[in-house]
């Protein structure tokens, strides 16, 4: 190797100096270089030399650190730390948070509730635990399916005790009706759901709220035969008299269908043993149509109204000599009811158990009566 004198060396290494370009890298954030006067006419060109190269900054198109990209362009500044971060996680597949938007979260809390409703229908415990322990707070619990019900009056019919629990701790509206006017208290009650019953009435819920058709839960649980939900019903100070629609009373349905045991503790509860329904046909009387004979007894036993008229005339009586119900009868007959009383055609009953061949209940109503002298239109003579 050539050697040169140590004054060569030093006048070659100023030069090799000077002379260094700067080496591109791919973001330029501090040029290390002593700061140097640009000229006015590399001022007015934009930064480029006249016959000089100029560095490519981030913007590329031979741009410098801190100009403007061309006119009205942005300014290209140095990064600052949140710049960077947000590049950072831009260049590893990252998304820095946003605000959630008001209908986003409305459409988040929809979803959860009709989530909510179908896990209470088909009876998923830990799916309505999850939801309830992350969304309780946002959620619809009024929202309903395409049958109009909610969470809780699924789980109510449906029996689910533990979901019914969960709903009402997370103040599910007990009292909201469904398309047919049913409540969970109804649902449940028609279905003999005697615990979830107990859970809906100790959380207040309206023991007396009707129906589309005017039934109450004491209704549904006496047409039914729900001993046990009639007795905490009653208990509850459930309406006794309450009628439905077509007039029929908790006492009435429970005689007309023969639940003996539902009917002494409506009894017991004062309930009306004389209330009509649309066509004046009483308990007395569905209890005697239907055969009812432990049931006629109860309200014979409890003064109820013997010779009490239906809309055509009949009294229970006449129902029981037609239908040839002879037991009932002779219950009748031994608790004084008047023999002698006529529907709307002039007919008694001794007139129509003749007519329909019913010769034991004759035999029975003519040794009551040894002497008739009444006649009839139908010229029918004992």
């Amino acid at each position: 190797m050539e050697e040169y004198s140590p004054e060569v060396v030093a006048i070659l290494e100023k030069h090799k100096k000077d002379r260094a370009p700067l080496k591109p890298t791919g973001v330029l954030l501090r040029n290390t270089r002593p700061q140097q006067r640009e000229s006015p006419k590399v001022q007015k060109r934009g930064g480029e030399a006249e016959g000089g190269n100029s560095g490519e900054g981030p913007g590329g198109n031979g741009q410098r650190v801190g100009e403007e990209n061309g006119e009205g362009g942005t300014p290209t500044l140095h990064a600052t730390p949140d710049s960077r971060k947000e590049k950072s996680n831009q260049r590893k597949g990252g998304f820095s948070p946003r605000a959630v938007l008001p209908q986003e979260e409305e459409a988040k809390e929809e979803t959860d509730s009709k989530v909510l409703i179908v896990a209470s229908r088909e009876g998923d415990l830990q799916k309505v635990k999850e939801i309830l322990e992350c969304r309780k707070a946002k959620l619809n619990f009024d929202l309903m399916d395409e049958y109009r019900r909610t969470a809780l009056m699924c789980a109510s019919e449906k029996g689910d005790t533990e979901i019914v629990r969960l709903l009402v701790e997370a103040k599910a509206n007990v009292d909201i009706q469904d398309k047919f006017g049913d409540t969970a208290l109804m649902r449940s009650a028609v279905k003999g759901h005697t615990d979830i019953v107990r859970l809906l009435v100790d959380a207040k819920a309206n023991v007396d709220i009707q129906d589309k058709y005017g039934s109450t839960a004491l209704i549904q649980s006496s047409d039914k035969g729900h001993t046990d939900i009639v007795r905490l019903l009653i208990h509850t100070n459930a309406h006794v008299d309450m009628q439905d629609k077509a007039g029929y009373s908790a006492l009435m349905w429970a005689c007309k269908n023969g639940h003996t045991d539902v009917v002494r503790l409506l009894v017991d509860a004062n309930a009306n043993v004389d209330m009509q329904q649309i066509g004046k046909m009483t308990a007395l009387v569905w209890a005697s149509v239907k055969v009812r004979t432990d049931i006629v007894r109860l309200l014979v036993d409890v003064k109820a109204g013997i010779d009490t008229q239906d809309r055509d005339g009949y009294t229970a009586l006449m129902w029981a000599s037609e239908e040839g119900h002879t037991d009932v009868v002779r219950l009748l007959v031994d608790a004084k009811a008047n023999l002698d009383t006529q529907d709307q055609d002039g007919i008694t009953a001794l007139i129509v158990a003749s007519a329909k061949g019913h010769t034991e209940i004759v035999r029975l109503l003519v040794d009551a009566r040894p002497t008739w002298t009444c006649s009839t239109r139908t010229e029918l003579q004992p």
